[in-house]
């Protein structure tokens, strides 16, 4: 069971790093990934999975989005990533134009 969770936790890492943007804070050591970016605002990011029902986790500083994964998540990385790749595309188009109330909690 733990490698399957640290298995599953790896593939939304690289699922992450490969969107073009995007970076980890830091690597996960097991099951709670936070990632940002320079590029684009992230809690507009935040701000687009939430358009696309998605519950994103935001922190402060560093200025991020957080997972804390189970096997739960699993079958829907897939779906995940694919629109955290669009919601960052979208933020990219409209990072000149828009701005975002959203405020992380911790």
């Amino acid at each position: 069971m733990v490698r399957d969770l640290m298995d599953n936790a790896k593939a939304y890492a690289d699922g992450i790093r490969a969107i073009q943007g995007l970076q980890l804070h830091a690597e996960p050591d097991l099951t709670i990934i936070s990632f940002g970016s320079s590029e684009v605002d992230i809690f507009q990011v935040a701000d687009e999975m939430a358009a696309r029902d998605w519950l994103p986790g935001l922190t402060q500083a560093p200025k991020g989005m957080h997972l804390m994964l189970s096997m739960l998540h699993a079958p829907a990385r897939p779906a995940w990533l694919s629109d955290l790749a669009g919601a960052v595309q979208t933020a990219r188009m409209s990072s000149a134009s828009q701005t975002t109330s959203t405020k992380a909690s911790y």
